[in-house]
């Protein structure tokens, strides 16, 4: 579940919640730059602004397969980066 998936109610409330976000927010943010380019832009593409695969792969001249694979393994990097730390 990312960020942008929690539920109405944790997104909202005490302040206590609202930090806690944030702090995972700027942790993802921060994880994020520095992904090697060939999982980044996919990444940011797909994730963020919700490109489609289609159009991603039409973008950066590649496959979608190609991008598909870069995008699961740009979000393990990122998950790993986190279970490290734990």
């Amino acid at each position: 579940m990312t960020i942008r998936q929690f539920p109405a109610q944790l997104t909202g409330g005490t302040p206590l919640v609202k930090s806690l976000l944030e702090r995972e927010r700027q942790a993802l943010s921060q994880k994020f730059f520095l992904l090697p380019e060939p999982y980044f832009s996919p990444v940011l593409l797909h994730d963020h602004f919700r490109w489609s695969y289609g159009k991603i792969a039409y973008r950066l001249d590649r496959r979608v397969g190609t991008v598909k694979a870069q995008v699961c393994r740009g979000r393990r990097m990122l998950a790993s980066c986190f279970s490290q730390e734990n």
